[in-house]
């Protein structure tokens, strides 16, 4: 995985405030990447992730539905 730039050193994104990470991890020659931060999440992140879990439950990140 490439090394993440600090915060201050973020390329600056046309239109959005300092700090937006859009294209972050766009490779030249390739389809825009869609995940993001979600890049961070490889298996082996999750297989120590799942050591993490207690009870099981679970909770809705959709966003807009709890404001609705």
């Amino acid at each position: 995985m490439k090394s993440l730039p600090d915060y201050k050193d973020l390329p600056p994104v046309e239109g959005m405030p300092h700090g937006c990470a859009w294209g972050l991890w766009d490779e030249p020659g390739k389809p825009k990447d869609q995940l993001g931060t979600l890049n961070l999440l490889t298996p082996e992140i999750v297989k120590e992730a799942i050591k993490e879990v207690k009870t099981g439950e679970r909770c809705a990140l959709k966003y807009d539905s709890l404001w609705s």
